[in-house]
């Protein structure tokens, strides 16, 4: 491999209990194990590292992906969420990947496929009709790959209102909201605001 980019980090103490510095940065960590592990939990842990850094290389991929396909994704986040987990060869790390897409009101209310990109090949998710706005959904075993299996890919859905509409995407709209009104469809029945 040609590597492009290569860093260094160096532990001491006592690893989970100690002290890790990234050379060459402003990184330097007092290491706590979790208090799930026994630990005190007040300073960082791999598993946050290793959440932040999954985190950043996905958005980084991600928007890489987008920009090819011309999409925007400006206001797209990516979380990770790191699971060390135990079975009877030992000790093993799950990631999940925490994507939020932006979609039309008519994806949500129709439903549809995304085309959501991975670390590999895009995956195609389905969104059911009637998806309320801000649902997560989820796609098992897209997540970071590991030898105890992938993590799961969770993709929430974001209603992306546009700014501007031309008169007849307008005028269907209006349309639509009276039909809507007539229907009798509140969305806000129930609401204790009201």
């Amino acid at each position: 491999m040609d590597a492009v980019y290569t860093t260094e980090a160096l532990s001491t103490g006592a690893g989970r209990d100690g002290r890790s510095v990234v050379k060459d940065s402003d990184l330097d960590f007092t290491m706590t194990a979790p208090k799930e592990m026994g630990g005190s939990g007040e300073g960082a842990n791999p598993e946050q590292l290793f959440a932040a850094g999954y985190a950043a290389c996905y958005h980084s991929a991600l928007k890489a992906v987008a920009k090819d396909k011309g999409v925007d994704v400006e206001n797209s986040s990516v979380g990770a969420r790191v699971k060390l987990g135990k079975n009877d060869e030992g000790f093993f790390l799950g990631v999940d990947l925490e994507v939020t897409i932006p979609v039309s009101f008519g994806e949500l209310a129709l439903g549809g496929t995304v085309t959501v990109p991975t670390l590999d090949n895009p995956v195609k998710v389905k969104v059911p009709a009637g998806t309320p706005n801000g649902r997560t959904l989820r796609v098992k075993g897209r997540g970071i790959p590991k030898r105890s299996g992938a993590g799961d890919l969770m993709v929430t859905v974001e209603v992306k209102v546009p700014k501007d509409l031309d008169p007849s995407a307008t005028s269907a709209l209006r349309a639509y909201a009276q039909a809507e009104k007539d229907s009798g469809f509140d969305p806000r029945a129930g609401w204790a605001g009201l």
